[in-house]
C-alpha cells in the first residue's frame, strides 16, 4: 500500500509544494517517524504543504490531494487544521474517497478540525497512555489510536499511527 503524508516535510524525490524539502518545524518528520514505527516497511512518501510556522492554505492542500489522486496512493494522512475547507478541497477529498483512498485526518486538539467533519475522511482521535480518550481529543472522531510518541502527544500522532496500522494491510 502506498501512503502519502501531507505535512511540513518534502519528499525524498524532491516533490514539494512549498519552499524546499526541509522540515522547518519538525511536524511532518514526526508524523513519518510515527507511521514508520508502526510499519517499518511502509511505502510512505511526503509532500510539503505546511510552512515553517505551521501554516497552509486550501490551495496547497488541494494540490496535495490532487497529487495523491493522480499518483495512485491508497492512504493519505493529514494532520493539520484549517478554519474551513474550500469547495475544491471537498471535491478532491470526495474524489479520493470515491476511488478507494482512505483519508486519515486528525480530529483536532481542543478544537474540531474542519477536515475531520468531511464525510470522505476518517477522523482519528487520540488515546492516552492508559488507553482512555485523551482529554484534548474532540468528540468528532471516527476511530481512536494511541496519541503519544517519544514524549509528544496529540491527535496528529494518533492519525499517523492509524495510517501506519492501515498500511499493514498489504498491497
Amino acid at each position: 500500500m502506498k501512503v502519502l503524508i501531507l505535512d511540513s516535510k518534502g519528499g525524498k524525490d524532491g516533490f514539494v509544494l512549498l519552499e524546499d524539502n526541509k522540515d522547518r518545524n519538525g511536524h511532518g518528520t514526526l508524523m513519518e517517524e510515527v507511521l514508520l514505527s508502526v510499519n517499518p516497511q511502509a511505502n510512505v512518501s511526503t509532500v510539503k504543504i505546511v510552512d515553517g510556522s505551521g501554516t497552509t492554505s486550501n490551495d496547497l492542500l488541494c494540490s496535495g490531494l490532487m497529487y495523491a489522486y493522480f499518483n495512485d496512493y491508497d492512504i493519505v494522512s493529514i494532520s493539520l487544521g484549517l478554519r474551513s475547507i474550500s469547495d475544491n478541497v471537498g471535491y478532491w477529498l470526495s474524489m479520493l474517497a470515491d476511488s478507494g483512498v482512505v483519508i486519515c485526518v486528525a480530529s483536532g486538539n481542543n478544537a474540531i478540525s474542519s477536515l475531520a467533519t468531511h464525510q470522505a475522511t476518517v477522523s482519528v482521535g487520540a488515546l492516552d497512555e492508559e488507553g482512555n480518550v485523551a482529554d484534548y481529543t474532540m468528540d468528532n472522531y471516527d476511530v481512536l489510536a494511541p496519541g503519544y510518541f517519544k514524549g509528544k502527544t496529540g491527535t496528529s500522532i494518533a492519525c499517523a499511527y492509524y495510517a501506519g496500522l492501515l498500511s499493514l494491510g498489504g498491497d
